[in-house]
């Protein structure tokens, strides 16, 4: 049993891989040398399976996080919960804007690797490391309440 950090630095680092490899979908064109039928499979295969894993460890990393939030503040649990996901709302409306801008920026700005499409994914990449160092910072007490 990994227990509840455990199960939350595994989401953040599987997940943080995970999304770094995105772009990597386009190694399809130079395996099948043009045949557009093949690769519009191949890389909806390729996708399909990176959004089900990654789906599964965004599950597992908010579970764990709701977890902790709710062990955290027994006795405000409603307060706890209500910041928390104020907090999560905020993020929701943010990232996508801000992501979508840098996406743009990299994709005309004519820079090479990694400053090229690849710019945004290896930041999502380093946003889940961020919650990796976060989360070796939580107490390890915490889990055994």
């Amino acid at each position: 049993m990994l227990g509840i950090r455990n199960t939350l630095i595994t989401g953040f680092i599987l997940g943080g891989l995970l999304i770094t490899l995105f772009p990597s979908a386009t190694i399809f064109n130079s395996i099948f040398h043009g045949s557009e039928r093949y690769i519009n499979l191949w890389v909806f295969i390729y996708l399909t399976v990176l959004m089900l894993l990654r789906t599964c460890c965004s599950t597992s990393c908010f579970t764990s996080t709701n977890i902790f939030v709710n062990l955290a503040a027994p006795r405000d649990v409603g307060k706890a919960n209500g910041i928390a996901f104020t907090l999560a709302g905020l993020v929701k409306a943010l990232v996508p804007t801000a992501g979508a801008n840098i996406l743009a920026w990299s994709l005309n700005s004519g820079y090479p690797f990694p400053f090229d499409y690849h710019l945004v994914f290896w930041l999502l990449g380093l946003t889940a490391l961020l919650g990796v160092g976060v989360s070796l910072t939580i107490d390890a007490q915490l889990e055994r309440r």
